[in-house]
Parts: C-alpha cells; structure tokens; sequence
C-alpha cells in the first residue's frame, strides 16, 4: 500500500500526506518512492507544494528503525545517499514547499521540514535529533540554515528535543498555530502563494535558493538580474500599473 496520498487543487496547490501509522517513519525503499513522487510533480502547472502527515502523533517520526539495524559502511552510504536526493529535491524544487507539522519531527524528519521553504507547526509539534543515539549521522548542517549554530550543535550532541514554541523562538518554525488550525493555516499561505504571478514566484525561490552561499554585493547584483528576466514578461510591467492604480484609488479616497 502506498503510504503517500496526492491531492491537487485546482490553483495548482498540490499536498502530499504521509499516512504510516501509528509515526510516519518510512523505510529507505518508501524514501526513495517519495522522491520519485516529488520529481514527478515539478510541471509547469504546479503553484506550490505543501508536505502534511495523517494522525495527531508525528509529521515523521525518522526513519523506520528496522532499516538501521543492519547497516554496513556500505548499505550505510547507499541508503542516506537516498536521504539525501530528497532533502536536494526538496530545497531545489521549483516552488515554494510548505511543511504542516503537526507533531513528533526527529531525524529524517527534521531533513525534510529543514530542506522545506516554509514550516508550518502545531503547538503539539516536537523537534529533535536522535540519530547519534542510533549510531548514525546527518542533519545538522541542514538545521545549522535556520537556527543558531550553538542550538544546532546541542541538539545534534544530546538528542534533547525541542518544544514547538522554542522552535518558533530560534527559527526553526516560521508560523506557529493552534492544533485545529494547522492545516487551514497552511493552506491559506498555500493558496496566497498560488494567486501570485508564477513566474515571478519561480524566480524568487532561485533567487532564495542561488544567493544563499553568496556574499551581499554578489547576492543583490544576481538578484537583479532576475528583475530583468522578470520584466520580459508582459504581465510584469501590467502587476506595476495596477499596483500604482491602486495606490492612486487609496489616495483619492482619503482627500
């Protein structure tokens, strides 16, 4: 059975949920298949992708902990090379990702939601990293991205899991709702980013994702070269002048 269920809205908001009771922690195969499904959704038509988990109890949970015991160097090097294709999938997919967490999010998971644009979390959810006490490692230099690097290190050394409002507090999550309120939540933002001009949604993630590793100068000027890539769409210069009528309208109607 296929643990990954698809679901696409009309807008192009395409939601992937992962339903493996009773903590959503997949198997490297199912790992893998879930890469596939991620390739397979990066079409034209797509506004944005949002990433949930079926249950109360975890987004994911890790990796299946039946994969681990019998890991050699060599299956070892295989297996998180598997990891390590979706995490890039994911953070170089063409639009925004989303992730709704809304509980347990520890090793595997934590890569997932790190490698993601946009976290979304339920105050129930839980971050951690637990793979030294499994004899493995890997994603802290994802998490070192979006917490200070100290918090990062104290997880990864400990295995301590963080609450969702600590989380929310060094940024790790980025809007931090009621339980009930998760999924609208997420899907509201979802659906802003769909109404967008999606070329120009297309170009800021590269923007995002191509000046990370750049210094200021260097960052901003490539920057503007996406302005320019921008502007040679008709629909640009047409996103200005109802901007600038708008604004007019709002000053007329306050004289």
């Amino acid at each position: 059975m296929d643990i990954f269920d698809i679901a696409t809205a009309p807008n192009g908001v395409v939601t992937i949920t992962i339903n493996k009771p009773p903590v959503n922690a997949p198997r490297f195969a199912e790992i893998a298949h879930l890469d596939e499904i991620v390739s397979s959704l990066a079409s034209p038509d797509i506004r944005c992708l949002v990433i949930a988990a079926a249950g109360d109890k975890a987004f994911i949970a890790g990796t299946d902990v039946n994969d681990f015991v019998d890991l050699t160097p060599e299956t070892t090097e295989a297996n998180t090379a598997i990891v390590q294709r979706l995490k890039d999938r994911i953070y170089e997919f063409p639009v925004p990702v989303l992730c709704a967490i809304n509980g347990v999010t520890v090793g595997f998971g934590m890569g997932v939601v790190a490698s993601a644009d946009i976290r979304v979390a339920s105050q129930r959810a839980v971050f951690g990293l637990p793979e030294i006490d499994v004899g493995i490692l890997g994603g802290a230099k994802h998490l070192a991205r979006l917490v200070p690097q100290g918090k990062a290190r104290l997880m990864m050394y400990t295995g301590w899991r963080i609450g969702a409002e600590e989380a929310h507090r060094i940024g790790l999550v980025d809007v931090l709702v009621a339980h009930d309120e998760l999924m609208p939540e997420t899907m509201k933002i979802a659906d802003s980013i769909a109404a967008k001009f999606a070329p120009a949604i297309r170009l800021a993630k590269q923007g995002f994702n191509r000046t990370e590793t750049m210094g200021l100068k260097e960052g901003y000027a490539y920057e503007c070269t996406l302005s320019a890539q921008l502007r040679q769409y008709p629909e640009a210069a047409e996103l200005s002048r109802a901007f600038f009528e708008r604004r007019r309208q709002r000053g007329s109607e306050k004289k």
